[in-house]
């Protein structure tokens, strides 16, 4: 029983503890938890950016498509020339083929009637020949008889041999012709092959340039459907940046409407409030004996501890973050309507030019400069510069968290120590 309950008292001290923990550090006093803040603006503004750059990306890469596919095109349309040049001379070489095969078929034709009339003139020959042979000596007695006289025989008989021979020439003549014939159809017969020879090598032309235009075209289709592709993502990306610039628009707009609300609401006690001595004023606004010396404090020291969180009051821009041979180390924050100034920092986190959040950890308690022991100097400026400052206790200025709950420190009571 003992070990059950020390048990649940070891339970609920951890929840103390975290709980502790968690109010270590300031609320956003009722803002609500979509508050906008300066990195969500700049995370916008980087999406917007990296949106931009593939807006200029994919317009380049669609922009570029268009040489190489002008090019694709030019070759393509070379390549149906090519192919249109080549079916013509197929055609060509197909006429001239029948037309070989036409006159080898003529000269055929000619070559047997030819060698028919070879055979025909032969034979007559022949029997003239026998013919004259066999009647050869009456023949040449009647020629003799029928003959005026000697010179009229001679002349007949002459003539008879002229004309012997007229028929041998007239034979001759014509197997002439017949080899002539031949061997123009043999010279045909080569052209022919020739022809065909050429035809099949230009088929195998034809065929390679059909090849390369099919090539060709998947290469024209490829980059079409790419640049469509890249049209397509800059048409996205051009959608998206619309639709991330409204975003943007709005988000300043509810930046700009929380500065004006955080302009108007009270300022964030700078340390953390949970603990009491961080609620000690060791030195307030102000006329002060200082080792002896009339001196008048420009702002309130909060006696925090060595490496305490330091915050920022208000929403707005680091004025300056820097080293100073009074003030140490020191940051000063301002929203244009009121302005925060940290001195004696131990260590600073943000720079000049810096956007900052009410509640943001900007520093860390220090002793740097004119400093006696741990302590934040904390001033509050009304407007943007020294001539406004003020006493940041002053009813409505500050608030802390107390208790739970959210308190003017300066009409509150118990809120804070005040060292006179």
């Amino acid at each position: 029983m003992m070990k059950k309950t020390l048990k649940t008292i070891s339970v609920l001290l951890s929840f103390c503890l975290i709980f502790s923990f968690f109010s270590f550090f300031p609320s956003d006093n009722g803002v609500g938890a979509a508050r906008i803040t300066e990195a969500d603006i700049q995370a916008l503004k980087d999406k917007i950016a990296n949106n931009k750059k593939k807006i200029n990306e994919y317009s380049t890469s669609s922009t570029s498509y268009d040489g190489d596919i002008e090019e694709a095109l030019a070759a393509k349309e070379k390549l149906d020339q090519q192919v249109a040049y080549t079916e013509a001379a197929i055609a060509q070489t197909e006429e001239l083929i029948a037309d070989y095969e036409a006159l080898i078929h003529e000269k055929t034709e000619i070559a047997i009637l030819r060698e028919a009339d070879v055979e025909s003139k032969y034979d007559a020959f022949g029997q003239f020949l026998r013919a004259s042979y066999e009647n050869g000596k009456q023949s040449y007695l009647e020629l003799l008889l029928s003959s005026e006289n000697l010179i009229d025989f001679l002349t007949r008989a002459d003539n008879l041999g002229s004309m012997l021979d007229y028929q041998k020439s007239i034979i001759e003549g014509i197997d002439d012709e017949i080899v002539e014939l031949n061997r123009l159809k043999a010279d045909l017969e080569i052209k022919k092959i020739e022809l065909e020879a050429t035809k099949e090598s230009q088929k195998e032309i034809e065929k390679e340039l059909e090849t390369q235009l099919k090539n060709q075209e998947k290469v024209l289709k490829k980059l079409e459907a790419d640049k469509d592709a890249a049209l397509r993502q800059l048409q996205k990306a051009n959608s998206a940046q619309s639709d991330l610039d409204a975003q943007l628009s709005k988000m300043l707009k509810q930046c700009e409407k929380q500065l004006e609300e955080d302009s108007k609401q009270a300022l964030l006690w700078p340390v953390p409030s949970n603990v009491s001595k961080n609620r000690i004023v060791t030195s307030p606004y102000g006329w002060r004996d200082l080792y002896g010396t009339r001196d008048y404090h420009l702002g309130i020291d909060i006696g925090a501890g060595k490496g305490t969180s330091i915050y920022a009051s208000l929403t707005g821009t680091v004025i300056t973050a820097k080293y100073h041979y009074s003030y140490g180390n020191y940051i000063v924050v301002s929203n244009g309507a009121y302005t925060c100034l940290y001195a004696h920092c131990s260590s600073m986190n943000v720079k000049a030019g810096d956007k900052v959040t009410r509640g943001q950890v900007i520093g860390k308690v220090g002793c740097t400069g004119n400093a006696y022991g741990y302590h934040l100097h904390f001033e509050v400026w009304k407007g943007k510069d020294s001539s406004g400052r003020m006493n940041p206790l002053t009813k409505g200025i500050l608030t802390i968290e107390y208790n739970g709950k959210w308190v003017d420190p300066v009409t509150t009571k118990g809120v804070l120590t005040i060292w006179k």
